[in-house]
């Protein structure tokens, strides 16, 4: 019989009996491929423009193209976009790692920064774990090659990953999808907008995903690498009149999924030298004899939720000013048996909380030969994290120690503020010059206790350590593009990024903890010509 978690469960149900939509986000090709009879407005300079103007190494997909290509989650976009890897994280189920032109930052520890930045209606997810969301119910998915550092910031070395979701309308829209598939997979996904009054519409969205594991212990029947995942969205679009408006959202992710288990390879010691664990050589065929560490399950249970509030006001014909608020909230429990075997030597527990707060002032001018782009950011990202390591196996009958627990606890505090610009100018109807800069000042404090039990009190130890860091960062870019005819541009373009100094989260010894300067790509070439139509 199907299992579901009780929240999965209702989501499905829900999604049974109710009429509409959470549509798939489909992609339009970009610049890579833009097909003929679909024209893809982009917001990857701020400011609306079609994707066929924009003088930069950019892919869109609109919903229509994401559904083409089957796309239900951001690795659906693995194979379609030159110079991007897009692969789901380690160690966990609700991650995603983005490589862009060989530069990424895969690991998920709460003291290292992505290195590609992700985006959600223009709000900065400052970690990768949370970013595995289902693309439904969305506009456009934009991906953005090579430092975007003037006009998206920190962390966009590699480039930027853009998700643009549905906004309600005065036009009503409904989707309804249902997937079946092997290891009894189902999924559900729903969504449905239209109008209240004629300047107010409402729109929601929901999803429940359901399906087996592909690993079955054969000793006690447990099942790994399943997912059991909800979700909804629910937006709303104000325009109370014709030069101002207001856009509400709230949005909640919610799984849990056992993880995929290993097999030890080689035989494991313990701290004496002697064999806990013999492993024949060859390793025997897979037989799967691991199970977790009895209390703590091996699986990763994550919430993730935010709200997202943003206001648009037209000044005048020329002079538009924008704001975003917004909150994330993400909390995460991994349970993992590392060393995969029955004996307890790399049994630990992960749980982080987060939670951040940004607020984004855009002032837009756009009149005659020029187009400028304005505005301050400012975020606060707040991370404490508790960690539980249990390795009673690796000491036990060793110097009389018979038990092994560390624990780990630490806060990472980082503000981030910045003030940029970019400005575009029309030479001629055919040949533009754009430039901007954006300086950022970012400031981290980051402070870790551990505690060792050993049965043996001459074994306990502590290390910890309070640290903190400071930058301040210029991120220029230069650019020009020309239409040599109605369908082929070529343009030239430098930029600059940085990505986020931090902690070595993971320090043993002192001397370890010392903080790490940020990286940057300094003003990296980029030309490009390509066809249009």
């Amino acid at each position: 019989m199907r299992k579901f978690g009780d929240k999965a469960r209702v989501a499905l149900l829900l999604a049974s009996v109710a009429a509409s939509p959470f549509a798939l986000a489909a992609p339009a090709f970009a610049q890579d491929g833009v097909t003929e009879d679909e024209e893809i407005v982009v917001t990857a300079r701020r400011t609306e423009e079609s994707l066929q103007d924009v003088p930069g190494s950019v892919s869109a997909f609109s919903e229509s193209r994401l559904e083409q290509l089957q796309a239900t989650d951001a690795t659906g976009l693995q194979g379609a976009i030159p110079n991007v890897n897009i692969v789901q994280g380690r160690g966990s189920s609700n991650a995603t790692n983005i490589t862009i032109r060989g530069v990424g930052q895969p690991d998920a520890l709460q003291t290292f920064d992505p290195a590609v930045g992700f985006y959600v209606d223009d709000v900065y997810y400052s970690r990768i774990r949370g970013t595995q969301l289902e693309v439904f119910d969305i506009e456009r998915v934009e991906v953005l090659r090579g430092p975007q550092g003037t006009l998206y910031g920190r962390n966009t070395i590699g480039g930027a990953f853009k998700v643009v979701t549905r906004r309600p309308g005065q036009d009503p829209h409904g989707l309804f999808q249902v997937t079946v598939g092997d290891y009894g997979q189902l999924e559900t996904r729903i969504a449905a907008s239209g109008p209240i009054t004629n300047n107010l519409a409402i729109g929601g969205a929901l999803f429940g995903a359901g399906r087996d594991g592909y690993v079955t212990n054969p000793i006690n029947g447990d099942e790994y690498n399943n997912r059991n995942a909800f979700g909804g969205r629910v937006a709303l679009a104000w325009d109370p009149t014709s030069t101002f408006s207001i856009d509400w959202s709230a949005d909640i992710a919610d799984e849990d999924n056992a993880l995929v288990m290993g097999q030890a390879t080689t035989t494991l010691f313990n701290l004496g030298g002697a064999a806990i664990y013999p492993i024949s050589s060859p390793p025997p065929e897979y037989d799967f004899t691991a199970s977790a560490t009895p209390g703590l399950p091996n699986s990763t249970q994550l919430t993730h939720w935010g709200t997202t509030l943003r206001a648009s006001w037209e000044i005048n014909p020329a002079l538009t000013l924008r704001s975003i608020t917004a909150y994330r909230n993400l909390k995460y429990d991994d349970y993992v048996d590392i060393d995969a075997t029955p004996v307890e030597l790399g049994d630990v527990f992960v749980g982080v909380r987060q939670h951040q707060i940004s607020q984004d002032l855009q002032l837009v001018y756009d009149q005659g030969a020029w187009n400028v782009v304005g505005g301050l950011y400012y975020m606060r990202a707040n991370v404490d994290s508790h960690q539980e390591a249990y390795a009673d196996a690796y000491v036990n009958g060793v110097l009389g120690l018979t038990s092994f627990t560390r624990t780990i606890d630490d806060e990472l505090q980082t503000t981030s503020m910045a003030a940029f610009v970019n400005a575009t100018y029309a030479v001629t109807d055919r040949f533009n010059i754009s430039a901007g800069l954006r300086s950022t000042n970012e400031e981290k404090e980051y402070f870790r206790t551990t505690s060792t039990f050993y049965s043996n009190p001459l074994f306990n130890g502590t290390f910890a350590f309070d640290v903190d860091n400071s930058c301040d960062d210029l991120s220029p870019m230069l650019s020009a593009d020309y239409q040599v005819t109605d369908n082929v541009m070529v343009y030239a373009r430098g930029a600059r990024g940085f990505l986020s100094g931090g902690f070595n989260g993971r320090a043993n010894n002192p001397g370890e903890e010392a903080p790490y300067e940020p990286e940057s790509f300094d003003l990296v070439r980029d030309w490009h010509a390509y066809r249009l139509a």
